[in-house]
């Protein structure tokens, strides 16, 4: 999303404009220069960008979830967006984050035998922190940075919110795999986490939270080698809907055509037996010569729609005529 520019720099560009310090020429210029991104072929990405919008698809619907959650335990309105997700070594994500911080452990306890188990960290900000204790204990809830350790009774507390974040998270994912995540433990030192190897490639997603016109932000870390696993299954899943939801339409399209043909007149062959003749027997064929088939009087007689063979019967009689009694469809 572009910067938006305040009244000051407005005028300033004006200014530069009016006065020739600023070449329009030279502002175009760099604007169409193709913009090179590194890459480094040493760490591959792991995740396709159809991948990544599909799992912001699921976070944002988690990111609604939570809003509504802050919203009714702080009484006043809270927008939860999600802000960019990114893959990167754990090493980097953690060297990013200050020494004093406040992290929540989580199980994922996936129930598929087939996709490893791991863990997830929650990264909450500490002004943000403090501003959801302050609220709960009857404050303004304003975001401060406050520079102190957190206390018993204050962990007590982002605890139970945390559970209940948790819960939600499972929520977001029920529809792609069955998991029941569990909050085992709360760090507030960034430096002493051991949950998660330094060279792991992991995908973090970060969540901006606005509170009373302040923005504080959470961070969500999850493994790639689990995540991998997650979105296979996905696929598979998806694939399998797609079949079940290509063979609903192709019943459905041979019904349309069946009930406008179904009315079609259609000649069906009783098929007595047949039998070999060379040309020569035939062209001496005459009146009152018995041709002998290859089934006995008894035999079944196949019933023939075109060509194709649709049905076997009898020979008899009914109601003074010859006819064939059905014994078998094919």
């Amino acid at each position: 999303m572009p910067d938006i520019l305040s009244q000051a720099q407005i005028d300033e560009l004006l200014k530069g404009l009016n006065t020739g310090t600023l070449d329009l020429d030279e502002i175009d210029e760099k604007a169409s220069e193709k913009k090179v991104k590194e890459y480094d072929f040493r760490s591959p990405k792991k995740f396709t960008k159809e991948q990544l919008k599909k799992l912001d698809s699921i976070y944002s619907n988690y990111t609604r979830s939570l809003s509504s959650y802050f919203t009714g335990i702080l009484r006043m309105f809270c927008q939860l967006d999600v802000s960019q997700i990114e893959e990167q070594r754990y090493h980097e994500y953690s060297n990013a984050l200050p020494d004093s911080v406040l992290m929540g452990v989580v199980d994922l306890n996936i129930k598929d035998s087939s996709v490893a188990d791991g863990t997830i960290i929650f990264e909450l900000s500490r002004p943000m922190v403090f501003s959801i204790i302050d609220r709960l204990l009857g404050g303004s809830g304003d975001i401060v940075n406050i520079e102190r350790d957190f206390t018993e009774i204050e962990l007590s507390l982002v605890e139970n919110v945390l559970k209940n974040m948790v819960k939600l998270f499972k929520d977001a994912w029920k529809s792609y795999t069955d998991m029941d995540p569990q909050l085992v433990g709360i760090e507030t030192n960034s430096r002493l986490m051991q949950t998660i190897s330094l060279d792991d490639i992991v995908l973090i997603t970060v969540i901006d939270v606005t509170m009373r016109g302040q923005v504080g932000n959470l961070s969500v870390c999850i493994p790639a080698i689990n995540l991998e696993e997650i979105i296979k299954k996905m696929n598979a899943r998806s694939q399998k809907s797609d079949k079940k939801l290509d063979e609903f339409k192709e019943n459905e399209r041979r019904d349309i055509i069946f009930s406008s043909v179904k009315d079609s007149d259609l000649e069906l062959t009783a098929v007595l037996g047949e039998v070999e003749l060379t040309l020569s027997d035939v062209l001496n064929l005459q009146v009152d010569d018995i041709v002998q088939l290859d089934k006995s009087i008894n035999d079944v007689i196949d019933i023939r729609v075109g060509t194709k063979t649709w049905l076997r019967g009898k020979m008899g009689n009914y109601k003074k005529k010859k006819a064939v009694q059905i014994t078998e469809i094919l």
